[in-house]
């Protein structure tokens, strides 16, 4: 009785257990004037995806405070994007964690304190 009352609980719990998948892309490098870093994520499918985070990280993993950040919930077609203060002389990185990648893409941009486009990275 004992060990089907904990293979049910253990089903139970197994059942609840989130499915989460991984974008990321980097390293990515502006040059000595890059400014910001922007983070975007487009849902092409057709129902929502959850994100549970999102974030610029430097090369030795520091994670960089968001300015602006508009990823939540993306619905079908939309996009949304993280934006971050970086600095001069380091590349970057992006990683999002969301409820499912199949129809996701991310891209990671680079810009001078102008808003001008220096490179990207794709994010897989």
């Amino acid at each position: 009785m004992r060990s089907t009352l904990a293979a049910v609980f253990f089903l139970i719990g197994w059942g609840s257990v989130a499915q989460a998948d991984i974008l990321a892309g980097g390293a990515a490098y502006g040059g000595p004037t890059q400014y910001t870093g922007v983070c975007y994520l487009y849902n092409a499918g057709g129902a929502s995806v959850t994100v549970s985070s999102i974030h610029i990280y430097d090369e030795v993993g520091n994670a960089y405070i968001a300015l602006s950040d508009s990823c939540t919930n993306i619905l079908a077609g939309r996009t949304c994007r993280t934006v971050s203060r970086i600095f001069d002389g380091i590349a970057y990185s992006c990683k999002a964690v969301v409820s499912s990648k199949a129809n996701v893409r991310g891209r990671l941009e680079l810009r001078k304190l102008d808003g001008t486009y220096l490179t990207h990275q794709e994010l897989r």
